[in-house]
């Protein structure tokens, strides 16, 4: 395991200075990015370019009490930007009866999807709403216009290429017909999310704040923003999390204990489930999870399973957001085992083929066998994690007579412009994860030309990043909650503190594990827990293979553990999180038997 030790010697600083520079933050910068007070850092929305136009037309459309439509884009950005408009025109009473909601089958974008875009050319929709989506459509969205349907498109996804599309229609009465806004068309606001770009609309529409900061919040957050690069970005994060009133996301929030949300809570908790649903959810799921964001009423009944402790359960009434609370766990639980089953049919391909020989492990399922196309994001992920090289995973698309699926770098600074590099893998997305397509006829010669490519590719391990390594005897609870006083910062472009400790010794009977997810230990004072301990982890770190033959409880040489600080509830104080480590069993000579432990 390699560490990126960003300060070596620790002595006479404290963690959350050390934590704030490395970050290249101070004092100062927290104060400023922990700001919830928006109307000292808020830019004017018509500094993005057509915001005029884009009113204008809405106008138009609103006056005439148009029939309206709404593209739902199917992840949590594209739910929250058509949910904050729906709820606009709720909240203003508009006539209900004159809004239809288009919905994706699958995990598809804007106007690709052809069952929605006939859905759409069929319906009497007269103005069509595309929020995070719809920038690159230009066919589709010239053939509408040709249908008399008028068009406002608000999103922050990059032109992918120079089309002779304007970003401004008007008929030949002079009517708007199409309006663009797209942040990264201009210089403001370019880490908005989709639903960060309506917020900004609705506030020039109403010239003035306009509500919900919980659902732009969640929607940026969701969406892997830079949320701290924007000052009016962040304030409105601030705000939004530190008041949600949105009743799905509170219902979740209360089923999964948190009380104060930060940031991480919404990425790796949240966020995951509600794109559960809109990956693999049915229809209906879907459908239901857009209800319940915009706050639809609806009871259910429901009949808990029997347990030991609760043999004969009543059934219980529940409201459509603890509906979808519940649907969107048990999607998400039968989404992780058709994910395990993939990754298993994928690895005894790699294996019987000798593909793991390569630099890049290729799976090509030509009989669409071992892919489900609705997560191939996560089982490439997985492959990456076991085969620590790049992944491309390909399925056949008998509609598109081609092969789809995802790529996921390791190793290299962009896997992107290497695969492009072949000049027959087009690929969709950021340098390291992103959707790919091959055509059907390039397949024989495909990994023969990513091998061509990655011959002189040196693929290095990527480093852990570690802000320091620790010396226990010197950290307190007071330093370790002026850390946790930073939870709000944390992001994906601003990850949380990661520690190193080493050389510490417990005894096995110290080691408490109470139920088969935990392990839990004392070090100096201060408690050590593994959360969602998987059954090798704690097999690696109790160092089973080695103590079964061993009479009596060993003492075991923790040599390094990366740690987390996170919070013990029940004891009311800091404690460390375990991410990763190395042990040993001790012995009288301590010749080290070192072992990676994986997360």
């Amino acid at each position: 395991m390699k560490y990126n030790i960003k300060v070596e010697n620790s002595f006479g600083r404290t963690m959350r200075d050390i934590v704030l520079s490395n970050r290249n933050l101070t004092e100062k910068d927290v104060v400023k990015l922990l700001n919830n007070n928006l109307g000292s850092v808020t830019e004017s929305p018509y500094k993005l370019e057509n915001m005029g136009e884009a009113v204008q037309l809405f106008m138009q459309e609103y006056d005439k009490e148009a029939k309206i439509g709404f593209v739902v884009d199917a992840d949590v950005d594209g739910h929250t930007s058509s949910a904050l408009l729906y709820l606009f025109l709720k909240e203003s009473n508009y006539p209900l009866d004159k809004i239809q909601i288009f919905h994706h089958e699958g995990k598809m974008h804007g106007l690709g999807d052809e069952k929605l875009f006939k859905q759409i050319k069929k319906s009497d929709v007269e103005f069509l709403i595309i929020a995070d989506a719809g920038t690159n459509d230009e066919k589709q969205l010239k053939e509408l216009m040709n249908l008399n349907k008028r068009i406002l498109i608000l999103d922050h996804h990059i032109k992918e290429k120079d089309t002779n599309m304007k970003e401004i229609y008007k008929n030949q009465i002079g009517e708007l017909i199409f309006v663009l806004v797209n942040n990264q068309l201009g210089e403001y606001c370019k880490d908005f999310s989709g639903v960060g770009v309506c917020w900004k609309f609705l506030t020039a529409l109403l010239q003035k704040e306009w509500v919900h900061h919980d659902i732009v919040a969640i929607g940026n957050i969701a969406d892997m923003m830079n949320i701290n690069n924007d000052l009016e970005l962040r304030a409105l994060i601030n705000k939004g999390l530190d008041n949600v009133t949105n009743p799905f996301f509170k219902a979740f929030l209360e089923d999964a204990g948190i009380e104060n949300p930060t940031p991480m809570d919404i990425s790796f908790n949240l966020a995951n489930y509600i794109n559960g649903v809109i990956r693999f959810g049915k229809v209906e799921d879907k459908v239901n999870l857009f209800r319940a964001l915009i706050g639809e009423q609806e009871e259910f009944i429901y009949k808990p399973r029997k347990s030991k402790n609760n043999p004969n359960p009543t059934e219980q009434i529940e409201t459509l957001q603890q509906h979808m609370v519940r649907k969107s766990k048990s999607i998400k639980q039968s989404q992780d085992k058709k994910k395990k089953d993939c990754v298993k049919l994928c690895k005894q391909y790699i294996d019987d083929n000798n593909i793991d020989e390569n630099k890049v492990i290729v799976v090509i399922d030509k009989d669409m066998k071992m892919v489900d196309k609705r997560i191939t994001g996560l089982i490439a992920t997985n492959l990456v994690d076991i085969y620590k090289k790049p992944v491309v995973l390909l399925s056949y698309s008998s509609k598109q007579d081609k092969y789809t699926g995802s790529m996921r770098g390791y190793g290299t600074e962009s896997f992107k412009k290497l695969l492009e590099a072949t000049e027959i893998i087009k690929v969709i997305g950021h340098d390291n994860s992103a959707g790919v397509e091959v055509q059907k006829k390039d397949i024989p010669r495909l990994i023969k030309r990513i091998n061509k490519v990655m011959e002189d590719v040196e693929l290095k391990e990527p480093a852990i990043d570690i802000d320091t390594v620790l010396d226990l005897k010197e950290v307190s609870f007071k330093q370790m909650n002026d850390v946790l006083d930073l939870s709000m910062l944390f992001n994906s472009f601003c990850p949380k503190p990661q520690f190193l400790i080493k050389d510490k010794e417990i005894n096995l009977k110290d080691i408490r594990n109470p139920y088969p997810t935990l392990l839990a230990f004392e070090l100096d004072g201060i408690q050590f827990k593994k959360e969602y301990c998987s059954g090798v982890f704690k097999s690696e770190f109790l160092c089973e293979e080695e103590t079964k033959n061993i009479f009596g409880r060993p003492d075991i040489v923790i040599d390094e553990m990366v740690v987390e600080i996170g919070y013990d509830d029940f004891k009311k104080q800091p404690c460390f999180l375990l991410k990763s480590a190395k042990t040993h069993v001790k012995k009288k000579d301590d010749k080290k038997k070192n072992k990676n432990i994986p997360f």
